[in-house]
């Protein structure tokens, strides 16, 4: 029996608490309240669903779910309908849509039962409409312009001043820098082992001293930096020599015409797969330089960038 008031307190109570990654930790408080479910979460990004969070351990499964909820032609406008296929393991399903007021819809729940015929659907359906909420307070404290975690400027910030740069016709380089497999080990070190990692992460590239630092995902920061691009290669390579953690960096010469977010995946992935076909034993680093020149880079301060903002 699913006690809807039970996880309605669980639920509140968890997204005060909660860090980063409330969507994973969401599905694994729900996947503890309700024996024998699993329970996944996709957003629309793109014209295509994403799993944010999912119960559902094997990824060829989770990709499976995925796969059906992009092959709707539109999400059914009922309160739940189901797929017409499900995975061999489970007996029955739910696809739940997630609406703020009815009409916009935020993300899809799929709940899974590999040991009951039928799904409790009255239950369910009330607490998805704490879940759409949530969702939707979720959404909106990721378009803040601060990181509520790090207190960092946030993507909104990094935008805004790349644009208004690139459009007084700087020259700059966009250094990023991302955790690497960072969804795989939040299920399992755990989302605040993570968030230190990040929070580390940020301190190391802080004292490079490239310029102006911004948080603009859950496991990537970028540095809007003025510093020549051979002596910003070269800070890059001390961090990634001293860090403890798997980083990958680039650097990027962004113009105003390009998606810089797409440019930061696709960099980003290219230096990764490049790295995976390296020989380790290849990789020495005989050409170290213990002394770094004094910094000499240029930083816009928060006013600065404030001003750049609201310039006509």
């Amino acid at each position: 029996m699913i006690s809807a008031e039970k996880i309605y307190v669980e639920l509140l109570e968890l997204y005060h608490n909660s860090g980063r990654e409330f969507y994973v930790e969401m599905a694994a408080l729900l996947g503890q309240q309700t024996e024998g479910m699993e329970h996944s979460f996709l957003t629309l990004e793109d014209d295509r669903w994403k799993m944010v969070a999912s119960t559902v351990k094997n990824r060829d499964e989770r990709e499976f779910l995925r796969k059906q909820a992009d092959a709707m032609e539109e999400v059914n406008l009922k309160d739940s309908f189901l797929f017409p296929q499900q995975r061999a393991v489970v007996r029955t399903h739910l696809v739940i849509p997630l609406r703020v007021r009815n009409r916009f819809i935020l993300a899809l729940w799929i709940v899974e039962s590999r040991i009951r015929e039928r799904i409790p659907e009255r239950e369910i359906l009330k607490i998805a409409r704490l879940i759409a909420l949530l969702f939707q307070l979720s959404k909106t404290e990721r378009n803040w312009y601060l990181d509520p975690g790090t207190g960092l400027p946030g993507r909104i910030y990094f935008s805004q001043i790349l644009a208004k740069l690139l459009e007084g016709g700087h020259r700059i380089n966009v250094c990023v820098f991302r955790i690497d497999r960072y969804r795989e080990r939040v299920r399992t070190n755990g989302c605040l082992e993570m968030e230190q990692e990040y929070r580390e992460m940020i301190g190391q590239i802080k004292k490079l001293q490239m310029g102006n630092l911004y948080a603009v995902s859950d496991d990537t920061a970028a540095v809007i930096s003025l510093t020549e691009e051979k002596e910003a290669y070269a800070r890059i390579e001390s961090l990634l020599d001293q860090s403890g953690h798997g980083i990958t960096a680039a650097i990027i010469h962004p113009n105003k015409d390009e998606d810089i977010f797409a440019e930061i995946e696709n960099r980003l992935s290219a230096c990764k797969a490049a790295e995976n076909q390296k020989d380790p034993e290849k990789e020495t680093d005989e050409n170290k330089k213990e002394d770094r020149e004094e910094d000499t880079s240029e930083a816009f301060s928060m006013e600065e960038l404030l001003n750049i903002i609201q310039e006509e």
